[in-house]
C-alpha cells in the first residue's frame, strides 16, 4: 500500500505525524489522524504579531 497521501486532503499537512521529507511532491504521510500542537512556539510567535491580542508587539 501507497504509505502517502496528497497533502490537501489531510486537516494539518505539517504537523509531525504526517510530514515526511522523504514523501514526493505534495504528499504527506498517510496517518489516521494529525493534530497541531497548540504548544509549540510558532503559535506563540503567531499570537505574539496578532492584531487580536492586546498585548501584542508591533513592528
Amino acid at each position: 500500500m501507497w504509505p502517502y497521501v496528497p497533502y490537501n486532503l489531510v486537516s494539518y499537512p505539517y504537523a509531525p505525524q504526517a510530514y515526511d521529507k522523504k514523501a514526493p511532491s505534495g504528499y504527506v504521510r498517510n496517518v489516521p489522524q494529525a493534530f497541531y500542537d497548540p504548544n509549540t512556539p510558532t503559535e506563540g510567535y503567531t499570537t505574539l504579531f496578532s492584531d487580536e491580542n492586546p498585548n501584542a508587539c508591533s513592528i
